[in-house]
């Protein structure tokens, strides 16, 4: 039915409009006025009573999840506060590199079960006509830090039930005023809804959908509570987070906790959820790696910029694995690999663990078609696992491609997951339980793999390796050193020409979905919930430190070096093998942040060549926290070193550094003074 309105009577629905407006913002006197769009036209009645829940966040809309990926559990992560931050941005991913923060998050839906720490979480977008405005709140979460996160989350549960805002207490209509616009308050006061007759809007009630329906009932207590000024947070949340045990549906899939999330701008993302109100956010933003192969197409090398590397031979003498019905896999025997993995304890030791296995496993190569037939090999054992493995693991990338832009075939891709598998297979079949760290050089593979998938998209590239025709391991020539380094400095990182396109990363910008749909989504801020993820960087340093503290104080050690005559650097590299583990030597091709000139007892600053640009790139290693107190730390420790040569002269002390003694003592000095700058870090910190 149409409604026909004679322009003359437009003036006094205009007014009363407007005194609506006015008595609304009476309650914010310090909000600017509205701006006039939110008056000049008010939406069609059918078009109100069609609107979508506040919010809908599924797990059915997370469709980029990556199951290659569910062991794949870096330990070394760098604060994302390394990263450029900007409000209504968010991080700019200007390196690669794995990174972490953990956020306050809030409760999305009232009404659901309460997280667990055995629950999964995958990114999601956020939905729902209130989703515009919950984004915002949560961006400047950042802005405000003197709102406590109770007052944020009950203004979010006022939003995602309809409660209307001037119709709460005074404190909670204050933390709105801070939070929100005068646009979003007029809209989220009721706007146009609050025109319509109160039985019209139980109508569109009663037609949300079924998903939203069964959280009508807290939603519904939570608007009386708020309105009655009953708004005690304790009692709110009882309200909206329900305890107990919450079965998932027996038609969800299984979904480990961990999991791992494509982004759409390149990078994986994934959310580990302790509590609705803490979430630890995880980035792998994939680095370039150096891939060879040879004339068959094996992978014969995978290493990083940093020194890590797998080396890979293989044994022709063996003949090929061929696969009944599916020419274009095949099997290949390995002849030898050897890991290499780069050890950096900071500010001056650095050694690369290796160990190499021999006539053990093999990898397939190939994209299968899935028309094999049953066989059996003894020198290709478990080929039917490893062949259905790699025939699912083809239909979900296949899966995943529906919702990307692939511009090439998935190639690549597979044989770097057939590796992978293949080096897990080799780490089952030799004890490694002392080499912890080999098991960790398979996720140099899983980097790489991340790396390739991201190539196969129109995403942006972060990186390149190294300068053409120097191999990892290899000493660089002087001049090769001069022409190529100011290059990589510059563009080490990013694509030349390409910075306006590096992706930000909006800690708002998704949603954690639950994979148990009885479970709370969640929202995440941008906002770092406590210190922990910088403690958990300073105490990983801190106990590399005291270990090697504690194994120059051996005295034991030393009486074994002097009675065997070993050299200074053969007693350093027994003292780094017995507080790091594993053996390993010392690369020609590293430079240490800082160190000490004993011709002239001054302090060097190798990162840049000063303390400011030192400290700069302690910053981007480990965060804008840890990394300044790690940097005092180890600037105490060189100090020490000065102090030692200006008190005994040059000469004296180059003398005695010579000597086991002499070299043990000093280190321990430096040592004890960079642990204690370290101590008083964490006390500064609050860290346990």
């Amino acid at each position: 039915m149409k409604v026909h309105v004679r322009k003359g009577r437009l003036f006094a629905p205009i007014v009363f409009l407007l005194l609506i407006v006015g008595i609304i913002l009476a309650q914010f006197p310090e909000l600017p006025k509205p701006p006039i769009d939110i008056i000049e036209k008010i939406p069609s009645l059918d078009k109100i009573l069609k609107g979508e829940p506040p919010i809908q966040i599924n797990v059915k809309d997370a469709v980029t999840g990556i199951p290659f990926l569910d062991d794949f559990d870096p330990q070394s992560l760098i604060p994302m506060t390394a990263l450029s931050y900007t409000p209504g941005k968010g991080f700019l991913l200007e390196r690669p590199g794995l990174y972490v923060h953990v956020v306050e998050s809030y409760c999305l839906n009232a009404g659901a079960y309460g997280p667990n720490e055995e629950d999964a979480y995958l990114y999601a977008p956020i939905k729902g006509s209130r989703a515009r405005i919950i984004q915002k709140v949560l961006q400047r979460t950042n802005l405000h830090p003197e709102i406590p996160q109770g007052d944020i989350q009950v203004l979010i549960w006022a939003i995602t039930s309809s409660t209307k805002l001037s119709d709460m207490s005074e404190d909670k209509q204050k933390t709105a005023a801070k939070l929100l616009t005068a646009k979003e308050l007029f809209e989220l006061n009721g706007g146009a809804l609050e025109l319509v007759p109160k039985n019209e809007r139980d109508k569109a009630f009663a037609k949300l959908p079924p998903h939203v329906r069964h959280t009508l009932e807290a939603e519904a207590q939570l608007r009386e509570m708020l309105t009655k000024g009953q708004d005690s947070y304790e009692e709110l949340e009882d309200v909206a987070v329900r305890t107990g045990v919450a079965l998932p549906s027996e038609e969800q899939p299984h979904i480990p906790r961990g999991r791992w999330s494509f982004h759409p701008d390149g990078y994986f993302v994934r959310y580990l959820v302790y509590r609705y109100s803490e979430t630890e956010i995880q980035l792998s933003v994939p680095e370039a790696f150096t891939i060879e192969r040879d004339g068959l197409g094996r992978i014969t090398l995978i290493a990083d910029r940093n020194g890590n590397r797998i080396e890979t031979e293989y044994n022709d003498a063996i003949e090929p694995l061929a696969i009944p019905g599916d020419p274009n896999v095949r099997g290949y025997a390995f002849r030898s690999i050897r890991f290499v993995q780069r050890r950096e304890v900071l500010p001056e030791v650095v050694f690369d663990l290796e160990h190499t296995w021999k006539n053990i496993g093999w990898t397939l190569i190939g994209i299968p078609n899935g028309k094999d037939t049953i066989f059996f090999t003894d020198r290709f054992s478990n080929i039917i696992e490893r062949y259905q493995w790699a025939v699912n693991h083809k239909k979900e990338l296949r899966a995943i491609d529906r919702y990307l832009k692939p511009k090439e075939d998935i190639e690549n891709v597979m044989d770097l997951a057939h590796y992978a598998i293949a080096l897990k297979e080799v780490m089952r079949s030799e004890q490694t339980e002392n080499m912890t760290w080999a098991v960790e050089q398979v996720n140099l593979v899983k980097k790489a793999w991340q790396r390739a998938f991201s190539e196969r998209q129109d995403t942006y590239l972060w990186g390149c390796v190294s300068p053409p025709g120097v191999r990892y391991g290899q000493a660089k020539p002087d001049w090769l050193k001069d022409v190529f380094e100011p290059f990589l400095r510059i563009f080490a990182f990013a694509r030349p020409g390409s910075e306006d396109k590096i992706p930000w990363f909006d800690p708002t910008g998704g949603a954690g979905a639950p994979a148990n749909d009885k479970k709370q989504p969640t929202g995440q801020s941008n906002r770092q919930k406590g210190n922990e993820q910088d403690c958990s960087t300073i105490n990983s340093e801190l106990e590399q430190e005291e270990a090697l503290l504690k194994a120059f104080q051996d005295p034991g050690l030393q009486k074994k070096a002097i009675d065997n005559n070993w050299t200074v650097d053969e007693y350093y590299d027994k003292v780094k093998e017995n507080a790091l583990g594993g053996k390993g030597s010392s690369p020609g091709d590293w430079e240490s942040p800082m160190g000490t000139d004993p011709t002239n007892c001054e302090v060097q600053y190798n990162w840049g060549g000063s303390a400011d640009a030192t400290l700069q790139e302690y910053i981007r290693r480990f965060g804008a926290i840890a990394g300044p107190i790690l940097f005092r730390a180890h600037q105490a420790h060189e100090q020490t070193h000065r102090q030692q040569c200006m008190d005994m002269g040059p000469s004296r002390f180059q003398s005695a550094g010579a000597t086991i003694e002499g070299f043990s003592g000093f280190e321990q000095d430096a040592y004890k003074k960079g642990i204690e700058e370290k101590k008083k870090g964490k006390q500064e910190l609050g860290c346990e």
